[in-house]
């Protein structure tokens, strides 16, 4: 899909604009923008207001980064699984919980056709935006924070497409409710261990990888989802001979407010909500969050039944 110029233009100079990506009743399409007004923090009044509240994240790391590419076996599922990420842009697979793939899944509210639409566009006004930077910005990576990333596997091959591209991202960013869990006992910034392919049967000769495609019924552990993403994502920059990302994860978007607050490095070149309603709440968390955006950075918004 061709973006014309002028569009082009308009986006890259409207700091306070949301991308919104919609479709139209022939299918095609439709981008369009609403404008919103940064709301700031000042991050003392902020924890006033938020009492005894402790904001949390954490980087996650994986104890088996080294293996990210290795086969266990002849049919191990590595390899025909990299393939699908790799040619995603052609053929978009289609990952619900029940037929999930690499153990990611995403929201059947949103059609394969708008997403794909979708992932092509964001990829080429993000390919676009990221030429024009400085050598310094590019060799320090790009930036992408998600929001409401439930289970990831729109997020995975948003980010395949970027890396297909050549571009290197320096630090991925995912922030949903549903990750709280893994942060209740967390003050601050902190570390997460997790592994990708170790078995959780040392009796087999199998990955976890191996192991999760052959139950077609698994119910997935926040810990494997996760690492499944993390997994994934390294594995793909691999392939393409590009560093791995530094990934962290927030409880909400109130944590990462306050952790850009006190490190403007985690600001976002690319700050994604898939899958969401255009409601005046989320116009409102839309507009509290451009003070988390780098300069000319991006805000897109797929909507929910698009």
């Amino acid at each position: 899909m061709k973006i014309r110029p002028i569009l082009l233009s308009i986006l890259l100079h409207s700091a306070s604009s949301v991308l919104v990506f919609q479709r139209s009743s022939e299918g095609a399409g439709l981008v369009s923008m609403y404008q919103v007004s940064s709301v700031h923090i000042n991050s003392k009044q902020e924890d006033r207001a938020d009492g005894e509240r402790n904001h949390a994240f954490a980087k996650v790391t994986l104890e088996d980064r080294n293996a990210l590419l290795s086969n266990c076996h002849d049919n191990c599922t590595i390899s025909p699984t990299l393939r699908i990420l790799e040619n995603a842009a052609q053929l978009r697979p289609v990952a619900h919980r029940m037929t999930s793939i690499g153990g990611l899944y995403e929201c059947p509210c949103v059609s394969v056709q708008a997403r794909q639409c979708f992932e092509r566009l964001v990829v080429e006004l993000v390919e676009g935006q990221w030429g024009r930077k400085r050598r310094q910005d590019r060799e320090q990576g790009l930036s992408y924070v998600s929001f409401s990333s439930g289970g990831l596997f729109a997020d995975l091959i948003l980010l395949c497409g970027l890396v297909k591209k050549g571009i290197q991202l320096g630090q991925v960013m995912v922030c949903d409710s549903i990750l709280k869990e893994m942060l209740h006992d967390y003050e601050g910034k902190s570390d997460i261990r997790l592994s990708w392919r170790g078995s959780q049967d040392p009796a087999l000769s199998r990955c976890r990888q191996c192991e999760m495609s052959s139950q077609t019924r698994m119910k997935y552990h926040l810990r494997d989802l996760i690492a499944n993403f993390c997994g994934w994502l390294g594995a793909i920059c691999q392939w393409h001979s590009l560093p791995l990302p530094t990934i962290y994860m927030f409880g909400d978007e109130e944590d990462y407010v306050q952790a850009c607050l006190h490190d403007a490095n985690l600001k976002a070149d690319v700050m994604m909500f898939c899958d969401v309603s255009l409601s005046n709440a989320v116009r409102d968390t839309t507009a509290r969050l451009q003070q988390c955006l780098r300069q000319d950075g991006f805000q897109f918004l797929l909507p929910s039944r698009s």
